[in-house]
């Protein structure tokens, strides 16, 4: 039997997608007490590695003067049945004010969205559909471009809006 959603803690609630949680992959052993959260949430040494090296890259090149670099699944409201977070997130330095930033997800978008696979636990679709569908959430309110990283494939996807 399925745990309700009321029933799981919102600390294993990785991203809500049209109103729904979208939990950290392993939630459920950590509902069996088979493992505990701190066990699920970290990313993989790879991903680690992938996002050091471009915030790094981005840090050093003249992207760093123009934006502000947001790592560790920078949280984002997009709407009121959409938060995700972003693994590397470029926020325009005039669009992320001073007045933006507090205790809360980011309201305004980023420029631009790194994502580096997948950690939710997303049994109700395919990963490709994931992908598209959060990406285009995320194109819709406004981000410029979203490149998501898959370590496993070793494929990159950049997803721009068409004006």
């Amino acid at each position: 039997m399925q745990p309700q959603h009321q029933d799981i803690p919102q600390s294993l609630v990785y991203e809500i997608m049209d109103g729904v949680p979208i939990y950290y992959r392993g939630y459920k052993e950590v509902l069996k007490k088979n493992k505990t959260i701190q066990q699920i949430m970290p990313c993989s040494t790879l991903q680690a590695h992938i996002n050091y090296y471009l915030t790094r890259v981005i840090i050093k090149s003249p992207l760093d003067d123009h934006y502000f670099v947001h790592t560790s699944e920078s949280g984002l409201h997009i709407s009121h049945n959409d938060n995700f977070g972003c693994d590397i997130a470029l926020f325009d330095k005039t669009v992320l004010l001073p007045k933006e930033v507090t205790l809360k997800y980011a309201t305004v978008p980023p420029t631009i969205v790194f994502e580096i696979d997948i950690r939710g636990d997303i049994l109700n679709m395919s990963e490709e559909s994931y992908m598209y569908k959060k990406t285009q959430k995320l194109l819709d309110f406004g981000v410029q471009k979203v490149i998501w990283i898959t370590s496993a494939s070793k494929k990159v996807m950049v997803a721009t809006s068409v004006d």
